[in-house]
């Protein structure tokens, strides 16, 4: 059982890099320790990995990332943005 999941956890990567995620919303403005960005499903989330001044208020955009199953920001789920990306 062991085995089975450490090659479960290994499914996700490519190469040995992570799978990375894209997601569309915009942001919203700072929160309460990470800025807060809402999904374009209506959903608010916490971003971690990127400063608020890269971000302008209401402007849509995409955001390339990873969910992060722990987080220290204190406010819904928070993604690790890895890159910021021109919505097409």
């Amino acid at each position: 059982m062991t085995l089975s999941l450490a090659l479960a956890g290994c499914a996700a990567m490519a190469d040995g890099k992570p799978d990375l995620a894209k997601i569309t919303g915009h942001y919203v403005g700072p929160g309460v320790t990470c800025p807060q960005f809402q999904l374009d499903t209506g959903e608010t989330i916490s971003l971690s990995g990127v400063q608020e001044t890269a971000l302008q208020p209401g402007t849509p955009v995409v955001l390339e990332g990873l969910w992060q199953r722990m987080s220290t920001c204190m406010q819904g789920r928070d993604f690790r943005v890895v890159d910021i990306l021109t919505p097409e």
